[in-house]
C-alpha cells in the first residue's frame, strides 16, 4: 500500500517536472525572435502585459478606456476602449486594436485579447473558456497556457505596474462644447522610459537609421520610436526615393547577424541585405508600403 502511494506520488512529480518543462519551453518559443511577449486585453481599462527576456519580470500598463487615441487605418481618433468594436466592425477582428496599441505605446505586441474579465484574466477559470473559444482572442491555447504558467509563478516583487492617467492626456474642447483626453505620444514616453529595453539590445550599442521609402510622411518616426523603445539607439531619420513593398534591414553580415538585426528583422517583417556598410549607421531600417498600410484608409 504504501508502495503504491509512493508510486502515485512520484508520477504526479514526474507529470509537473515534464509539464513545467513543456510550458517554459513554449514561453521561451513565443518570445523567440522579439526578446519578450507582449499581450494586450481588452477592457476597462485597457492592459498591455509585458514578460521581460529574463522571464522574471511583469510590466502592466493600464490605459482608462475612456481616453483617446488614434486608430490605425486611417480611421481616426476613439476612445480606447471602443477599438476592438471598430475593428470588428471593419471586419479586421483584434487587428486594430493591437495595431493602434502598439502605434501608442511604442511596443510590439504579440496577441490580444477581448471578452475576459480582470479579475478572470490568467485565471485557472479562464483556460477552459480560452480552450473552448468563449473568449476571443489571437493566442493558440498552448501559448496562453504557458503564459498562465508565467503569471501563477511569477513572483509579486517583480511585477512592475505603469498606470497611465491624467498626465498622459490633454483636454480637447469637442464642437458640442464637451472635452475629450486625447493622450500625448510624449507624454507615454515620458511614463514608460526605459521599462522595456532589452539589455541585449541596449549592451551591443550599435547605431540605426530609419529610412521610409513611400509617400507618407512621418513613417519613419514611428519605427524609430519603437526601435528606441526596446533599447535600440537611432541616430538618423531620411527618405529614400525607391519605394519598397516590405522592409529591408541593411548593413554588413555582422551587424545583420547582431541581436539587433534580429529582432528589428522579426518587428518589422524586415528583408536583410548585406551591403558593404552604411554611411551614417551601423544598420538602415528601411520601411515600405506595407507598413504604410497602418496609416493610410
Amino acid at each position: 500500500m504504501r508502495r503504491g502511494r509512493r508510486y502515485i506520488g512520484l508520477c504526479i512529480l514526474l507529470f509537473f517536472i515534464v509539464g513545467g518543462f513543456v510550458l517554459w519551453t513554449l514561453y521561451k518559443r513565443d518570445s523567440a525572435g522579439l526578446g519578450q511577449i507582449n499581450v494586450a486585453i481588452d477592457g476597462d481599462p485597457i492592459i498591455i502585459a509585458s514578460w521581460q527576456p529574463d522571464g522574471e519580470r511583469l510590466v502592466i500598463v493600464t490605459i482608462p478606456a475612456s481616453f483617446t487615441a488614434q486608430a490605425v487605418r486611417g480611421l481616426g481618433r476613439y476612445p480606447v476602449g471602443s477599438l476592438w468594436q471598430l475593428g470588428s466592425m471593419e471586419g479586421l477582428s483584434g487587428d486594430v486594436f493591437r495595431q493602434s496599441l502598439e502605434e501608442l505605446i511604442a511596443l510590439p505586441i504579440q496577441w490580444s485579447m477581448s471578452g475576459i474579465s480582470q479579475s478572470e484574466l490568467f485565471s485557472l477559470r479562464s483556460l477552459p473558456r480560452v480552450l473552448f473559444g468563449e473568449i476571443k482572442t489571437n493566442m493558440s491555447f498552448a501559448s496562453y497556457l504557458a503564459v498562465w504558467w508565467k503569471v501563477l509563478t511569477i513572483s509579486r516583487d517583480h511585477i512592475v505596474e505603469i498606470p497611465l492617467g491624467a498626465s498622459v492626456v490633454t483636454d480637447e474642447s469637442q464642437a458640442d462644447g464637451t472635452n475629450t483626453a486625447v493622450i500625448s505620444l510624449e507624454a507615454v514616453d515620458r511614463a514608460l522610459t526605459d521599462e522595456f529595453e532589452l539589455p541585449s539590445i541596449r549592451d551591443e550599442k550599435l547605431t540605426v537609421a530609419v529610412s521610409n521609402t513611400t509617400a507618407t510622411a512621418g513613417l519613419a518616426e514611428h519605427v524609430a520610436r519603437m526601435i528606441n523603445r526596446i533599447g535600440g539607439n537611432v541616430t538618423a531619420l531620411g527618405n529614400e526615393d525607391v519605394k519598397l513593398g516590405g522592409c529591408q534591414i541593411r548593413g554588413t553580415q555582422k551587424h545583420l547577424d547582431s541581436v539587433t538585426s534580429r529582432v528589428l528583422t522579426r518587428i518589422f517583417d524586415c528583408e536583410p541585405v548585406v551591403s558593404e556598410g552604411e554611411a551614417y549607421a551601423d544598420i538602415v531600417v528601411a520601411v515600405g508600403t506595407r507598413y504604410e498600410s497602418r496609416f493610410v484608409p
